[in-house]
């Protein structure tokens, strides 16, 4: 879900189709290899790093809030030109939470890990195009929504 809602966002701001693709590729990507590196190694390392994500996804979250809400007020209507480490860091903070997902996982990780990176590469990528046709048609009310969302999910992730 805090991947599609970024994705949303991300269209909003008129990411490149490309850009977009890429991203979609690298979130499936994580999303493939963070539930196998939680089932692996997931018990060890919570013995050893207390690292809560979703104060990591809140800073995430509102350090990108805080750039649409610059960009909302720029004059320049340019697209958001995402550098890739700036999509793989992306990508990588909305999956951390697929890690201890990991965990939980039991029987064929494989298959599990397969399921899970495909429909989130689907999700991300209908995302970006949901919010690119939906900045088309509602301009600046589709940005305002997406930081609506983006500070929401912010929330949310503390309150987990």
């Amino acid at each position: 879900m805090d991947t599609f809602s970024l994705s949303l966002c991300l269209g909003s701001f008129n990411i490149r189709l490309k850009k977009g693709i890429i991203f979609s590729i690298i979130v499936g990507v994580f999303h493939f290899i963070m539930p196998i590196l939680g089932n692996l190694f997931g018990r060890f390392i919570n013995l050893y790093f207390s690292i809560n994500a979703k104060y990591l996804l809140f800073g995430v979250f509102i350090l990108l809030s805080i750039q649409m809400i610059s960009d909302l007020f720029s004059d320049e209507e340019n697209e958001y030109s995402a550098s890739i480490f700036e999509l793989i860091t992306l990508a990588l903070t909305v999956s951390v939470d697929s890690f201890v997902i990991g965990i939980g996982l039991n029987n064929n990780i494989l298959l599990d890990a397969t399921i899970f990176c495909m429909l989130s590469s689907i999700f991300t990528f209908l995302g970006i195009i949901i919010g690119r046709y939906s900045y088309r048609y509602l301009g600046i009310f589709a940005k305002i929504v997406g930081i609506i969302i983006l500070v929401f999910l912010a929330v949310c992730q503390l309150l987990k």
